[in-house]
Parts: C-alpha cells; structure tokens; sequence
C-alpha cells in the first residue's frame, strides 16, 4: 500500500493505492530521486 495526495470533492486528501509487486520494482529504479507521482489511467 502507498499514500498519495489527491484532490477530491474540493480538497486535497491522502488516499491508499494498492501497487503491484512489478510497480514498486519500477519505480523504486527509477532515477533514486523521489518526486510527485502521476496517475494514468488506461482501458
């Protein structure tokens, strides 16, 4: 489980995500630098 901060009905809120195994890998190798996260949603 992750926290992030989205807005929601007007206000900024901190929401569980659920990640994969395989997401968590990706994006702790990415650049060692923390930064905001972006949401895509596909399908």
């Amino acid at each position: 489980m992750m926290l992030v901060k989205i807005f929601k009905h007007n206000d900024w809120v901190w929401a569980d995500v659920k990640l994969k195994q395989t997401d968590f890998n990706y994006l702790s190798k990415q650049t060692g630098v923390e930064s905001s996260p972006t949401l895509v949603k596909k399908g």
